[in-house]
């Protein structure tokens, strides 16, 4: 019998499991826009948590103004991770799972939309540190005003998403985020089928942390 390891796999937006995690995480996401990806994480047959990229976030503060074309960058836009039986299975558990998942996104969103994937972002609100991207090699590169933004209904003949964006600048209530960037080198990119119903294994020492 093998040794237990870290497995991501790929699953569909209306996972039961991811939303059951998107209700109890921090920010209680309602759903996601633009481009979606979305992985279990589990060790040894128990589900861990979920972990989730898609589009860049329009505007960051910190990130280079000559990025235009926002289709390259990939944002982690969702990640809840829970200790089961009071404790993670291994050290560094939630970025060792993140560096897992990183190349299968990176592959998985250049198959699934062809446009090659040059920097990775997250947001994360205050006052957590984003820790564990500063171990998976992120850096932070400033502070998001705060501004929240939420949709109402709309109609779907005329708007793209089926409802407008409502912003909230009340500064009252603003919700500030640490901007974590990590750059991707071109020729680093993996280039595999993501989307085998296999699930994806990999537990090389050389993705892991000690």
């Amino acid at each position: 019998m093998g040794r237990a390891v870290i497995r991501i796999e790929p699953v569909a937006k209306n996972d039961p499991e991811l939303h059951r995690l998107m209700a109890v995480h921090y920010t209680h996401p309602k759903g996601f826009v633009g481009r979606q990806l979305f992985f279990h994480i589990t060790w040894a047959g128990t589900l861990y948590g979920c972990i989730a990229f898609g589009s860049a976030t329009r505007y960051l503060p910190g990130r280079p103004t000559s990025v235009a074309d926002l289709t390259h960058g990939l944002n982690n836009i969702f990640y809840h991770i829970e200790k089961q039986d009071g404790r993670y299975p291994c050290r560094n558990f939630t970025t060792r799972a993140l560096l897992l998942a990183e190349p299968l996104a990176i592959a998985a969103y250049e198959t699934r939309y062809h446009d090659a994937v040059w920097w990775l972002e997250s947001l994360v609100e205050l006052p957590r540190t984003g820790d564990l991207y500063r171990k998976a090699g992120y850096r932070e590169v400033g502070i998001t005003k705060g501004y929240t933004c939420r949709r109402v209904g709309g109609n779907v003949l005329t708007e793209v998403f089926d409802g407008r964006r409502v912003w909230n600048m009340d500064p009252n209530s603003l919700r500030p985020k640490r901007v974590f960037l990590k750059d991707v080198p071109h020729e680093a990119t993996p280039r595999f089928d993501l989307f085998d119903p296999a699930p994806v294994d990999w537990s090389r020492p050389s993705h892991s942390l000690s």
